[in-house]
């Protein structure tokens, strides 16, 4: 009998620990968290880590192709937030990486094509022969960050969202991380609104053709979760030699913001909310014209109050990056998303 509940017990295990996690990736070191930090076109997985791209297959998850390191000339780059990282967008015919005053193309196997000099902006993603990236703006004392849909030459032409961005000369949200992060989805450009939930689709020519809405429920910011909060911006590298500034600066909202995060996959949109059940998190998901297709409960794991783990969705599936805190290794988990 004892044999028996052994076996069993075994057979649970392979399907609820290795049945997710599918690969160690011993080459990811610090898995970049801007727009696009992980993508899966079916044939590749496409990771940003820090300055480097790296491509893995997505049939053996054996790393193919690493490029990208310090410097101005080909296919080097001089990243933002202190020169640490880049960001990639990965279309149906290029690999298109931001980095400090320049676009790079690059084939999808991660042979270098060319690159474009820009004098303003960062994080952008390619809307035909346009492009939407992110500047900071500052105003009466106060710095935002700004999302902007610029034409081919680089000119901005409209300004798409903005939100307060992280300042010691003023008092700021704790949640400044989650600016409106654009997703170019068959032939439209999709904008979210952390703080509302909305997602403003356009059209070619920046005009706005439709705004989603939703009636989400509300999270209220209790203590315990501010605790959490400055406990995380106390240990966070960018800001614990700030925090006793920080902490005194930081103006926590009333309710969490309604979106942590959001992807389009399948025709489907899935939006992240702060609602939790459990260990698990709330996905609320509609149809790309917004009409409400149902809630999804799961797991993600390594989840904080204000940032997220790098994961992404395709043909759906959910793949995560996850750190290993014993290893200090960063493994690839793949789950169904129902």
């Amino acid at each position: 009998m004892k044999t028996i509940y052994f076996i069993i017990l075994m057979l649970l295990l392979t399907v609820f620990t290795f049945g997710e996690k599918v690969a160690t990736l011993p080459e990811v070191v610090n898995p970049t968290s801007f727009t696009h930090p992980i993508t899966v076109d079916g044939k590749n997985i496409f990771i940003t880590d820090g300055i480097k791209v790296l491509i893995y297959s997505a049939k053996d998850f054996k790393l193919k192709k690493m490029f990208g390191k310090p410097g101005e000339g080909p296919g080097e780059f001089i990243g933002s937030d202190g020169g640490k990282a880049i960001s990639a967008d990965v279309t149906n015919k290029n690999i298109i990486v931001s980095s400090v005053n320049r676009i790079s193309y690059f084939t999808k196997s991660g042979k270098f094509i060319n690159e474009i000099k820009t004098s303003e902006g960062f994080n952008f993603v390619t809307f035909e022969n346009n492009f939407v990236g992110t500047t900071f703006i500052n105003e009466a004392k106060t710095t935002f960050s700004g999302l902007f849909f610029f034409d081919s030459k680089f000119k901005k032409v409209k300004e798409l969202g903005r939100s307060t961005q992280f300042s010691l000369r003023t008092k700021f949200t704790p949640f400044f991380v989650l600016r409106a992060k654009p997703i170019v989805y068959r032939g439209k450009l999709y904008v979210s609104n952390p703080d509302t939930g909305a997602i403003a689709i356009y059209n070619l020519d920046a005009k706005k053709i439709k705004t989603i809405t939703y009636d989400y429920e509300k999270i209220k910011l209790a203590q315990t979760h501010k605790n959490e909060i400055l406990g995380f911006y106390k240990n966070d590298v960018r800001i614990k030699q700030f925090f006793n500034m920080v902490k005194k600066l930081i103006d926590f909202p009333v309710n969490f913001p309604i979106m942590k995060n959001y992807h389009i996959s399948d025709n489907k949109i899935y939006v992240l909310t702060y609602k939790k059940k459990g260990k698990s998190s709330e996905f609320v998901v509609f149809d790309l014209n917004g009409k409400f297709l149902k809630k999804i409960l799961f797991p993600l794991r390594n989840i904080t109050l204000v940032e997220t783990n790098p994961y992404t969705i395709f043909n759906g599936k959910i793949y995560q990056l996850i750190l290993d805190e014993d290893s200090e290794k960063w493994n690839l988990h793949i789950d169904d998303l129902k």
